[in-house]
């Protein structure tokens, strides 16, 4: 999984990560002290099949110098290139995957 946090404000990135609707398994709206609410946070199942385009989601927020956050396996990236994100992506999407397969091949024994 990955957890994305942006501006809410964003209409762009709004729009962009609405793509992956399916995918998000919970959102988050974040509130200031005036209780007004300022971000919205992510967390997105990374699986083979959406990882080409939420790179490209991601890489393009980086590169026009959005306001993201984007946490993997515990840590926050920044400033990463479209293929660094790419390989990460598909290195959770397998490790997704591979636990996926696990979990069935468990089941049926």
């Amino acid at each position: 999984m990955v957890f994305i946090e942006f501006d809410k404000a964003d209409s762009e990135l709004t729009e962009a990560f609405s793509k992956f609707e399916r995918n998000i398994i919970e959102k988050f709206e974040t509130k200031n002290f005036d209780l007004d609410s300022n971000t919205i946070a992510l967390l997105i199942a990374v699986s083979p099949v959406i990882v080409t385009e939420l790179a490209r989601v991601i890489t393009s927020a980086i590169e026009k110098k959005k306001n993201i956050k984007v946490k993997l396996k515990g840590m926050e990236f920044e400033g990463l290139s479209k293929e660094d994100v790419i390989g990460l992506l598909q290195e959770l999407a397998g490790a997704s995957e591979g636990a996926a397969s696990a979990t069935e091949e468990k089941a049926s024994t």
